[in-house]
């Protein structure tokens, strides 16, 4: 949402908060209404990302994501593969340069880690 407020150049904390509510859907719409209408009292962006991730984000996120990185395995395409090799990577912290290349290899099918091999 960040991004799309900077591109847009949205900086009022109104705006961003009626903004953001056109992308909620199922329980984080309810929890949203609750948070906006009184109940919560936000009112203020940086508030309401605090609040959304305290109620949304699992307690062991960064295990979760870290156990996504460490089964990433290329199934389709390298397209595809770098595609969720970077959105599981984003996620994670503290991941070295080092790691990364390293396992991005590792992760790569076989045919295609012979190839990188012999270039």
């Amino acid at each position: 949402m960040n991004n799309y407020f900077d591109a847009e150049e949205v900086t009022s904390n109104t705006c961003k908060l009626l903004l953001v509510v056109g992308f909620l859907q199922g329980e984080a719409l309810d929890w949203h209404r609750a948070m906006i209408g009184g109940i919560g009292g936000i009112n203020r962006w940086v508030d309401y990302e605090q609040a959304i991730q305290v109620n949304f984000q699992p307690t062991n996120a960064e295990d979760c994501y870290r156990d996504n990185f460490a089964n990433l395995k290329q199934t389709g395409s390298v397209k595809d593969f770098n595609r969720e090799f970077r959105r599981v990577v984003l996620k994670c912290k503290n991941v070295s340069e080092e790691e990364m290349f390293d396992k991005y290899k590792r992760s790569l099918r076989k045919d295609i880690q012979k190839e990188l091999v012999l270039k």
